[in-house]
């Protein structure tokens, strides 16, 4: 059985927040979705690389965007390369 969702009235400044379904009141613009495989490139990494850095807790999983999607938010891209970049590699955090 399909649950029909309510039609609401959305005023010209009002966006839907699809994960708390609550209104706010300023338009957000659509995020650009960067693919798995733009993201790696983008970093520099091998995808044994990404896999491992991923396994370690260095990076987040991409989200997916379907059933054969994946990847992330150009905000999030951003907040990872930013995150990198202040915290040193595990491998040169500890000295051998």
């Amino acid at each position: 059985m399909v649950k029909k969702i309510p039609d609401a009235p959305l005023s010209q400044h009002s966006a839907v927040d699809l994960h708390h379904g609550s209104r706010t009141t300023e338009q957000q613009a659509p995020q650009q979705f960067v693919r798995l495989k733009q993201f790696i490139a983008l970093m520099g990494w091998s995808r044994s690389t990404y896999y491992n850095r991923v396994q370690a807790g260095l990076v987040p999983a991409a989200r997916t965007n379907g059933p054969r999607t994946r990847g992330y938010f150009a905000s999030e891209v951003v907040a990872i390369q930013q995150a990198l970049m202040t915290d040193p590699p595990r491998s040169e955090a500890c000295p051998k």
